[in-house]
């Protein structure tokens, strides 16, 4: 793994093509409020890169999987195309990150899964479900309140694999009311 900060030619065109995909597949997509869902993907990447500048052994591969994180199970691209661009950790973080059976996955197999995936797969996902917190201004207040509702059910389970994320996701969902 990379334990510079920087990363190098290669490493940088490699996430500039990920997030590339991730503007291509997601083009025509919108997000609860109408913003173009691009916007979520920019600001999850944000936010990992300011976790790496932390934490430089995340590697490249961390910020190309958050570009990716929602292709597979939003787009319909292949875990095959992803592994084959960009490798194979990525791929396994964008398979675990991914829900198999659709948005109708019960909470404990998912959160198993991200689990699953490691260390990398997990600070992403607290990073994804803070950004779908803090949109949830942007939503109908019954959507809102749909999604805070659920929210404790997650908690519970959250709490057991990331008890600091639990924490700050928490945390904003109060802000969200």
């Amino acid at each position: 793994m990379n334990q510079q900060k920087q990363i190098d030619a290669e490493q940088a065109a490699l996430a500039w093509d990920a997030v590339r995909l991730a503007e291509e597949k997601h083009a025509d997509q919108k997000r609860v409020g109408g913003e173009p869902y691009v916007c979520h993907i920019y600001r999850v990447l944000l936010a990992g890169i300011q976790e790496f500048l932390k934490d430089p052994s995340l590697g490249v591969e961390f910020l190309i999987a958050i570009a990716l994180h929602d292709v597979v199970e939003d787009c319909g691209v292949p875990i095959k195309e992803i592994q084959r661009r960009y490798g194979a950790e990525v791929a396994h973080l964008v398979f675990h990150l991914s829900h198999q059976t659709g948005d109708d996955e019960p909470d404990e197999i998912y959160l198993a899964q991200v689990k699953a995936g490691g260390r990398k797969a997990i600070l992403i996902k607290r990073l994804d479900k803070l950004d779908n917190i803090r949109s949830l201004s942007q939503a109908d207040v019954s959507f809102r309140q749909q999604k805070l509702t659920e929210l404790p059910a997650f908690l519970k389970l959250w709490k057991e694999i990331d008890p600091e994320g639990a924490e700050m996701i928490e945390g904003e969902s109060k802000k969200s009311k």
